[in-house]
């Protein structure tokens, strides 16, 4: 994850087409965009622009504001496999 151009440490749980929870010490506010890198199935290393949609004390929400063809397609492999 970058945020205003430092990475960070940071683990997505329950990611869906339309975002991912993040677990990470950092907590951006509200509204911040941030850079997403994440190992999705069957692509490289996908980077996804995001914007922090709420938060917890165990992390924050965000939402994907792009997403290339080859990305939806790996989420949608993704999705699968964690449906079986």
């Amino acid at each position: 994850m970058d945020r205003d151009g430092t990475k960070m440490r940071a683990y997505t749980t329950n990611v869906g087409m339309g975002g991912a929870f993040i677990k990470s010490l950092e907590r951006p506010a509200y509204g911040e965009r941030i850079d997403l890198w994440i190992a999705l199935p069957g692509a490289s290393l996908s980077h996804l622009l995001c914007v922090v949609r709420w938060y917890d004390d165990s992390g924050f929400g965000v939402q994907f504001l792009q997403v290339s063809a080859q990305d939806a397609h790996a989420l949608t492999q993704l999705m699968r496999k964690s449906a079986i």
